[in-house]
């Protein structure tokens, strides 16, 4: 197996902008979290422990960004598997969310 040739700055670029519109954080939420969001947009944070009393996370314009207003976290849908990988590892059932 070859060594994968790295992408130039324009080429990640594209890429980024090309699974920001094929991907939404609410389809990732349910596919790699399992957690629903309200008609609001706000649900629970899958990036910290809470109580499960008050939603405190929110997805803003149409899927493109999310924010914790209790743990902070916050980003596009780039950042959401950033954050997911960091805290799960790489999932196998990640393949079937694309």
């Amino acid at each position: 197996m070859t060594a994968p040739v790295p992408l130039s700055r324009d080429e990640a670029k594209l890429l980024c902008e090309a699974v920001k519109r094929a991907l939404s954080i609410e389809s990732l939420m349910r596919t790699l979290w399992g957690e629903e969001l309200k008609r609001n947009g706000m649900g629970f944070c899958p990036f910290h422990e809470h109580g499960r009393r008050t939603p405190s996370f929110h997805v803003k314009h149409r899927g493109e960004w999310f924010c914790c207003y209790s743990c902070g976290a916050k980003g596009d849908v780039i950042k959401f598997v950033q954050e997911t990988f960091a805290r799960r590892g790489p999932d196998p059932g990640f393949r079937g969310a694309l």
